[in-house]
């Protein structure tokens, strides 16, 4: 497996949904037989240019090992979570 990092923006308005979406991503890395070993709340800070509209949002680092199946799927539910920047 290998180690990697995904840094995702939430909405600014559905940032007291973070731990939510957190655990939701968790379970995806997990029932892809990984293993997260760190989970870093960043909070809200200024985005670099608008995003949907958007100048802030609330970031949140994970870093995980996994396959590259897991990523893949971490990515397609990065996608369709509604929230997420």
């Amino acid at each position: 497996m290998t180690l990697y990092e995904t840094l995702f923006v939430v909405h600014p308005e559905r940032g007291s949904r973070n731990k939510e979406f957190i655990e939701r991503f968790k379970k995806v890395i997990e029932g892809q037989e990984g293993t997260v070993s760190l989970v870093d709340e960043w909070g809200m800070r200024d985005l670099a240019y608008r995003i949907e509209k958007q100048s802030k949002g609330f970031y949140t680092l994970l870093r995980y090992n996994a396959t590259g199946r897991a990523v893949e799927e971490l990515e397609r539910n990065l996608k369709l979570t509604d929230g997420i920047l």
